[in-house]
């Protein structure tokens, strides 16, 4: 949690952030109008600007933005709306934090050891997407913290209200993000069928019950932006054609291994420990290994089919959910005793590393950019390592000529690494005279 606090960013760094942050800000108004000049919201009723994402994370964010107004009340030295934006950076710290956490407690329960616990949080605390996305204010690491703990809590061996409990993560994970609604119907089936083999018919209503409430605001909060309860609008989704392309372009090698997004490189350890480790959960717990399969198969499969981009965003975005579900085969992943095993894991290991320190330090924007311009084979790991050597070069360094032309290239967030204590070491410090405000303009 240190490290987490230390390499958030201390900004909002994207456009889809920054409406869900906006939408915080409109709710704490009472109103679910952002301002007119938001390129990217939707169009409400009454023809007003909204936002098209969940309500469930634009609510996570308020206590954050209320600690930013309080500080800037008492430290005016930056606008309120940065201190917002401050604080708003670090919220899905506790979120990884909490995560972990529940797949710690899905390893003792287990039986893993407590060193085995302890190398698997290292594991999968800094080897995974899990690190990056502690600092990207994304609503998917959210979605992912309630998909995972609602699945834990109904897998209880014990527990009276396991099933309210259940609905409530599920109905958290409703509000969260629309992708949502292709992972908890999956997740609900898996526990009727878990109800139906043992008859837990209470538990399963108990569920039911928790989910209400979220379905009701979910309901309440599209009435209030689209004037029906039933009408969502999100840019990434235009409709059923999009899965009846006549020539059956389905994206199955970007899905999987694409440079930008692919999941098997970007989930490289939390696919081989599920790999490794699939047959010990399997003699464990069937419905643990059902579900894991369940998910990755359909999470996999929505993504191809429906040609869906993360856009400007550190690596397969949309299968952070999966990461926690992957590790729960960790227990059972043979310890590498000799010396041509611990051989296997290093590459894979140091490989992954290196990725996730790059997700960390260097702004997905800029990275995102190179490499789109970027001739392949290996282009994210051409585009990170050009990125690397841009920001931790002392002087500036002439760069690509078609990079160099950007009107956004020279943002001077973009200069070094992207961690709140380097934005706010250049602010104070300036440079030529000039105090620098992170992610703005030079001020005076």
């Amino acid at each position: 949690m240190l490290l987490y606090g230390l390499t958030a960013s201390g900004r909002v760094g994207n456009v889809d952030a920054s409406v869900t942050l906006e939408m915080t800000r409109a709710l704490l108004r009472g109103s679910v109008e952002l301002p007119a000049d938001c390129a990217v919201c939707a169009k409400g009723k009454d023809g007003i600007r909204t936002s098209q994402y969940g309500l469930g994370h634009s609510l996570y964010l308020m206590p954050y933005v209320g600690a930013g107004r309080a500080v800037a009340r008492g430290v005016p030295r930056m606008p309120q709306e940065m201190w917002e934006e401050f604080f708003v950076s670090f919220a899905n710290v506790p979120l990884v934090g909490l995560l972990l956490a529940y797949l710690a407690w899905s390893w003792r329960r287990a039986g893993a050891s407590e060193f085995r616990v302890g190398v698997g949080l290292g594991l999968f605390g800094l080897g995974t997407m899990l690190w990056p996305y502690s600092k990207a204010p994304f609503s998917d690491t959210l979605m992912a913290l309630a998909t995972f703990a609602a699945w834990f809590h109904w897998t209880a061996p014990e527990g009276r209200f396991r099933g309210v409990i259940t609905g409530l993560w599920l109905g958290m994970a409703m509000l969260s993000r629309r992708q949502s609604d292709a992972v908890v119907p999956l997740l609900v089936a898996m526990a009727g069928l878990d109800a139906f083999r043992t008859g837990r018919w209470g538990s399963l209503g108990g569920l039911m019950g928790g989910m209400l409430p979220a379905a009701l605001a979910r309901l309440a909060y599209n009435a209030a932006r689209f004037g029906s309860p039933w009408i969502e609008k999100h840019p990434g989704i235009r409709g059923i054609e999009m899965v009846t392309r006549s020539k059956g372009d389905f994206q199955v090698w970007e899905t999987l291994g694409g440079a930008a997004s692919g999941i098997l490189p970007y989930n490289l350890i939390a696919v081989l420990v599920a790999a490794a480790g699939i047959v010990g959960l399997w003699r464990y717990s069937r419905r643990d290994a059902v579900v894991v399969g369940v998910l990755v198969t359909g999470g996999v499969g929505f993504l191809i089919v429906l040609p869906f981009s993360s856009g400007v965003s550190f690596g397969s975005r949309y299968a952070v959910y999966l990461v926690a579900f992957l590790g729960l085969a960790w227990p059972w992943v043979p310890w590498p005793r000799a010396w041509w095993s611990r051989a296997l894991w290093a590459p894979p290991l140091l490989a992954s590393l290196w990725l996730m320190v790059g997700g960390v330090v260097l702004d997905p924007v800029p990275v995102g950019i190179r490499c789109r311009m970027t001739d392949p084979p290996f282009k994210q790991w051409k585009a990170m390592n050009g990125e690397w050597a841009r920001v931790l070069s002392p002087v500036h360094r002439p760069d690509l000529p078609a990079l160099e032309a950007r009107a956004d290239w020279g943002h001077d967030a973009f200069e070094r690494p992207d961690f709140w204590w380097c934005h706010l070491l250049a602010r104070v410090r300036g440079r030529n005279g000039v105090t620098e405000v992170p992610g703005g303009p030079p001020r005076p």
